[in-house]
């Protein structure tokens, strides 16, 4: 499980803090895993993964909520030969609706409570699609 994309630095460090190892990233084996301890360790290692699989799963939604209105193309159709509308906004305002409600939701968990990061990109996030929401 320790193979994981989800185990980030901030998570590395807190494995090294429980296991009581101080050494810098580049000079770790996994010997000194072991003699600390690692194996015994399993319930403080699920511990940590699961705030690492937890917060990866916070930072796929704000990355696709990004890269979705970042990249949003309108397809503008010339109405009554006056006015331009926008062709599939129904779908448009459905995604828009549920990512806002995502990142209300998110609000809720503690992995998102946890990093900094993501409390600034989802109010961020928040912010924007709600004013487009109203516009």
């Amino acid at each position: 499980d320790m193979k994981t994309d989800a185990l980030k630095d901030r998570h590395w460090k807190t494995i090294l803090q429980k296991l009581n190892i101080h050494v810098s990233y580049n000079e770790l084996t996994i010997g000194m895993l072991w003699d600390h301890g690692l194996l015994d360790r399993k319930k403080d290692m699920a511990e940590v993964l699961q705030v690492a699989q937890g917060e990866m799963a916070i930072e796929v939604f704000l990355s696709e909520v990004k890269e979705r209105w970042t990249n949003q193309e309108l397809d503008l159709v010339l109405y009554q030969s006056r006015v331009r509308l926008i062709r599939g906004w129904d779908d448009l305002f459905n995604q828009l609706d549920e990512h806002t409600g995502g990142l209300i939701l998110m609000r809720s968990s503690p992995y998102y409570r946890a990093v900094r990061e993501f409390q600034e990109d989802g109010n961020l996030w928040e912010d924007r699609l709600t004013k487009l929401r109203a516009a």
